[in-house]
């Protein structure tokens, strides 16, 4: 161990989230994408979820992880219209992270995002 850890932060539909309780780790992204968004704060999955929360895919849960830092870097930061930078953390990476803590609770959602 010793590495540096980040906590970061996932807002999940019931599929994952069933998932994740049964005690698996974030699934890979379907449909051929390769990576899965993550967020520097609570807040901000939170305004994700708030976003899409009547589509399809909801209600979302809370979830947070610790990653480590070596996996936050320039390649993986990215700008998300509407939903401000986000962390893409590869499929092939989601076992080598933290399994998730669930929250039962999510942040009120912003109106500044």
């Amino acid at each position: 161990m010793g590495e540096n850890t980040t906590t970061l932060y996932r807002a999940v539909g019931p599929e994952e989230l069933s998932s994740l309780e049964n005690g698996g780790g974030y699934s890979p992204s379907p449909g051929g994408l390769e990576s899965k968004y993550f967020y520097p704060t609570a807040q901000q999955a939170s305004n994700f979820a708030s976003n899409v929360s009547n589509s399809e895919f909801g209600p979302y849960t809370l979830t947070s992880t610790e990653v480590p830092a070596s996996f936050i870097n320039p390649q993986n930061v990215v700008n998300v219209a509407g939903e401000g930078q986000v962390i893409t953390i590869p499929n092939e990476q989601l076992p080598n992270i933290t399994p998730p803590g669930i929250w039962n609770f999510m942040p009120i959602p912003s109106s500044g995002q």
